[in-house]
């Protein structure tokens, strides 16, 4: 089976969407706990994090622990 750009594209496209929502439900944590979203905290390398198939509540732990230390 040949891979087209076009497959490639959907693939992509299909993860910016997975990505996306994964995002979404982060912000929702972040907002609920602490009333911040991602946008207003220090760097964090959140795509990294959703790549490595980390949880959200995961991915916020880990990025308050690399914040705090």
């Amino acid at each position: 089976m040949v891979i087209t750009a076009q497959m490639k594209q959907q693939i992509a496209n299909e993860e910016q969407k997975q990505f996306d929502a994964w995002m979404n439900r982060v912000d929702r944590i972040l907002i609920a706990s602490i009333g911040l979203s991602s946008n207003d905290m220090p760097d964090c390398c959140w795509r990294d994090m959703f790549q490595d198939d980390m949880t959200p509540d995961d991915a916020i732990e880990l990025s308050n622990e690399e914040w705090l230390y």
